[in-house]
């Protein structure tokens, strides 16, 4: 991927920041006055959610005053495009249709200024960029800057709730309320994925609660494996922010997952509790070896992301593995301390034990049931392709997908993130070029020469009012006003001053409205500044010295190197196990355990080949946990002895049903990134659980 330029970057950043905070609600309706009730109502509204900041709307009119008063020693030079095209075609016209407008019901907001501005020419320099920023009105509009603490994680979440409930009440008014704004996809997306993530929490921990209750009738076991979970959270989560000064979103939602594998460590201690001859003092001796093993391995596989150079993958691989060491800690210090075991029926539990743990794979079936897996994988794969668009990760809500649609086809506002980036070799050259695009293309969107013209057309704009003035016309113009000869003679002394066209380093240290400052700075190099124009100007032809950036496209270039990278930290973490399990196990049963994950990871990705035929970095995240999960199954199986061969069963069999349906669950997320991720977790984790039952009705011999 070719790296950003320097004007990309900052052109970028500009562009992201001018709309990261703003909201636009717009009212329409047949009662003009009901639906500017409604919209004061509006920012009132969100001012007591915390949503608007109470100063803005104060604040932009102070700016856009200051700005009018800043450019008026400017102002022969500063004439709009159309004003100037039509004063050099037919003067005339222009001063008669102004004389008109100010004997208009309307003409009385131009008469305040009418002195200082005799030809209307600066206010409509002033209206222009203001009309561009504000659209075509088709009703009273609402401006609104979230502050800063509104974007808290905690509090955005609220805002799109807000946005339905105002929806409501305007439809019961009989009016249509359409809003915009990157706050409200960003607080739609926060919602979702808070309510749908902590779904596998909640779910996790009440299945988790009932196979204990059901299976062990053990209160303390229940209430002890709590506490591993919970020391596993707590303690992923106080590592990563120790390390990591913030939890990434994507480490959040991994964290979730991690109740499951802390989870499994207790489930086979206190599944050989159940087996005979066990005792407190002995009970951590039958599974402690395979819990260290366990530990290490996934930890190791989990500890690979942290070497990527991406904050959200690291973090995950942080999280996972000092929470897994965290859970297996309080395994292995609080279960031997506090734990006493089952003492209620000993024979309904030594049946549960004995109809799970004796579950294996008919020999009749072992053979077909090789081959299907291997045709579901191969036909699978086959068709597997790599996808890498980030507005796939993610539902966006309808209403708000219409609203946008209707911002963008009546009102020309479209909230696309690309832009065009302009350079020249001087201030003068790039202005030119913006000039000269914009000629090209009218109505391409709002530029700097929409404050900044060029030197040469400030010169232009001066030399035609001074013609116009040798004319005679102006005068005749103030003469049909009724306005005093001190206001023509003022007019005529302000043409003949010298003039220094405006450039934008006369800006510098205004405060500009919202949607303006388009200029980026010069270098060595040159000169920079950004132009958004509309979703239908992007398929255009571009001159020499403009670019189009595409902040979308350059992330979903950014996620297929993510994407790959975590496909290599995959095999890495699965060639890590291997080696990490040679040295205690040899190297063939450490092929044995590891190619139960592997051949999981395998079939999980082949369903997703036969359903969906892509598969994102979601997919390869997922895969990591499964990883971890099926490493756990196949290093108990493979240890455990003949003798203790049932109580892993039952160990491996409810920590599969609590994982299975947790994810199972989420993968009927609404969310893309959450439904793909759920999905396929609750895939892996049942191929290796199926993979991880015993196959003979001898086990593997017990460790020396």
């Amino acid at each position: 991927m070719a790296e950003y330029s320097p004007w990309e970057r900052r052109s970028t950043a500009a562009s992201a920041a001018r709309y990261e905070r703003q909201l636009i609600f717009l009212v329409s309706g047949s009662d003009r006055v009901q639906a500017a009730a409604f919209a004061a109502g509006i920012e009132q509204r969100l001012r007591n959610a915390g949503f608007a900041d109470p100063s803005f709307a104060t604040e932009q009119a102070e700016r856009w005053r200051r700005l009018g008063e800043h450019l008026r020693q400017w102002q022969p030079g500063l004439v709009t495009p159309g004003d100037s095209s039509l004063l050099r075609s037919d003067p005339e016209a222009y001063l008669a249709s102004f004389r008109g407008l100010l004997y208009s019901p309307v003409g009385s907001a131009w008469l305040t200024g009418l002195p200082d501005d005799p030809l209307g020419l600066m206010r409509n320099f002033l209206d222009r960029p203001m009309s561009e920023v504000t659209g075509d009105l088709h009703g009273p509009l609402v401006l609104a800057q979230v502050p800063q603490d509104g974007l808290a994680f905690g509090r955005l979440g609220e805002l799109y709730p807000l946005y339905r409930e105002l929806k409501r009440e305007a439809m019961d008014q009989g009016l249509e309320l359409y809003a915009s704004g990157a706050p409200l996809y960003t607080s739609y997306g926060v919602r979702s994925a808070r309510l749908e993530v902590s779904s596998i929490g909640l779910v996790s921990l009440l299945t988790l609660a009932v196979l204990l209750v059901w299976a062990l009738r053990s209160g303390r076991g229940l209430l002890l494996t709590l506490v591993s979970v919970a020391a596993g959270l707590l303690g992923g989560a106080a590592i990563t922010v120790a390390l990591q000064q913030q939890m990434h979103l994507l480490a959040l939602v991994f964290g979730a997952t991690l109740i499951g594998i802390a989870a499994d460590y207790a489930f086979h201690y206190l599944c050989h509790s159940l087996l005979p001859g066990w005792t407190p003092a002995d009970g951590l001796r039958p599974v402690l070896r395979g819990l260290m093993l366990s530990a290490a391995s996934s930890s190791l596989a989990f500890l690979v992301l942290a070497l990527l150079p991406f904050p959200g993958v690291r973090q995950i691989g942080i999280f996972m593995a000092s929470g897994l060491a965290f859970a297996l800690l309080t395994v292995c210090l609080l279960f031997p301390a506090f734990y006493r075991g089952y003492q209620g029926n000993g024979k309904r539990i030594g049946s549960l034990q004995s109809r799970i743990g004796s579950q294996r794979l008919p020999a009749a079936l072992r053979l077909p049931l090789r081959l299907l897996l291997l045709f579901i994988a191969g036909l699978g794969l086959s068709n597997l392709n790599g996808v890498d668009e980030v507005r796939d990760f993610y539902a966006a809500p309808a209403d708000l997908v219409a609203d946008e649609a209707y911002f963008k086809d009546t009102m020309g506002i479209a909230g696309d993130s690309r832009h065009l980036l302009l350079q020249g070799q001087t201030v003068e050259a790039l202005l030119q070029l913006e000039e000269h695009l914009l000629a090209q293309r009218p109505g391409l969107g709002l530029g700097l020469t929409a404050l900044v013209p060029s030197a040469a057309s400030q010169r232009a704009n001066l030399e035609m009012q001074r013609e116009l003035l040798a004319r005679g016309l102006l005068q005749q113009h103030i003469v049909s006003l009724g306005l005093s000869p001190e206001v023509y003679d003022s007019l005529v002394d302000k043409l003949a001053e010298p003039y220094s066209p405006l450039v934008p380093a006369d800006l510098e240290g205004l405060e500009l409205p919202l949607g303006l400052g388009n200029f980026l700075g010069c270098d060595a190099e040159g000169c920079a500044s950004l132009l958004s124009p509309g979703f239908d100007t992007l398929s255009m032809s571009l001159p020499a010295g403009v670019t189009l950036v595409d902040p979308v496209g350059r992330i979903n270039s950014v996620m297929t190197e993510y994407r790959v990278a975590v496909a290599k930290m995959l095999l890495l973490s699965l060639l890590a196990a291997v080696l990490l399990l040679t040295l205690v196990l040899g190297w063939r049963r450490a092929l044995t355990v590891v190619v139960v994950p592997a051949s999981a990871c395998l079939l999980s990705l082949a369903v997703v080949g036969l359903v969906d035929g892509e598969y994102t970095i979601i997919h390869l995240l997922a895969l990591l946990l499964i990883v971890g999960v099926g490493l756990d199954y196949a290093i108990f199986r493979n240890i455990t002895p003949a003798a203790s061969q049932s109580a892993t069963s039952l160990a491996i069999t409810l920590s599969s049903l609590t994982s299975i349906l947790a994810f199972g669950m989420l993968g009927l997320s609404r969310t893309p990134v959450i439904s793909d991720f759920g999905q396929t977790i609750a895939l892996g984790l049942m191929f290796a659980w199926l993979l991880s039952l015993p196959g003979e009705v001898t086990t593997p011999q017990e460790l020396p």
